[in-house]
């Protein structure tokens, strides 16, 4: 069984559990006012599909999911497993909901901004650091593999997922931590309002270069060197809403 939820900036959700519809309108307000702001939108709408199964979610994206895929957004649709079925049905946590749904909510706003998806290291990157950060365990263990990553490599969709699932979330979020922490955050949201599409490879460079004066190969190589060399696990400066 699907339940439908309309969220719209008035934020419309037809649910038969009240208090499930006032939890969640009260929460997607709020992520909806903070990525408004950090994309400089006025008005974006958007649909959430509960879905109270793993079958259900398979059906909807046509696709047989993978254990820890919980959530999943096309466009300016998000499709979720419901808090019930999150142990019992993934890898996840109930506790982790919010902060998953969270992530969603910026890929709505990241292609309301953009209309497409790329680059993926800045779109997953930015759903990452504001959502469901991480704390790099993996990612000193596997240096060897990351070096052979870059960018370019990580631009598409299709170039994304053929990184390992246990490290991609990991990389990208540790990009946009380090953005952050090498230039600040007010410098990201300029980035971010520089980018105009079509979102190429080279037009992201281009423009990466110009607003952080640094070669995006150079800035990804100390990214490198600081994971072979960091002991303590990566944070966030973002704190849950």
């Amino acid at each position: 069984m699907l339940v439908y939820f309309e969220l719209t900036v008035a934020i419309l959700i037809k649910c038969g559990d009240a208090k499930l519809t006032e939890e969640l309108n009260k929460y997607a307000d709020k992520c909806s006012f903070f990525f408004k702001r950090l994309f400089g939108l006025n008005e974006v709408d958007f649909n959430i599909f509960i879905h109270d199964s793993r079958n259900s979610l398979d059906n909807s994206l046509g696709r047989k999911t993978e254990l820890w895929e919980v959530g999943n957004t096309r466009n300016n649709t998000i499709h979720i497993l419901s808090k019930e079925i999150f142990e019992s049905q993934s890898s996840h946590k109930i506790e982790e909901f919010d902060s998953i749904l969270k992530h969603e909510i910026c890929h709505i706003f990241y292609f309301a901004k953009f209309n497409e998806s790329q680059p993926i290291w800045l779109n997953e990157g930015m759903s990452t650091y504001y959502g469901t950060p991480k704390k790099g365990d993996g990612l000193k263990k596997n240096i060897e593999y990351l070096k052979t990553l870059s960018f370019d490599k990580m631009h598409s969709q299709e170039e994304f997922r053929g990184i390992s699932s246990k490290l991609r979330y990991e990389i990208v979020f540790a990009v946009i931590n380090k953005l952050v922490k090498d230039f600040g955050e007010s410098k990201l949201h300029i980035f971010i309002k520089s980018l105009n599409p079509p979102l190429t490879k080279e037009r992201v460079k281009s423009i990466f270069e110009r607003t952080f004066l640094k070669k995006s190969s150079d800035f990804f190589s100390e990214l490198l060197v600081d994971i072979e060399d960091f002991e303590k696990p990566l944070k966030s400066s973002i704190e849950p809403l």
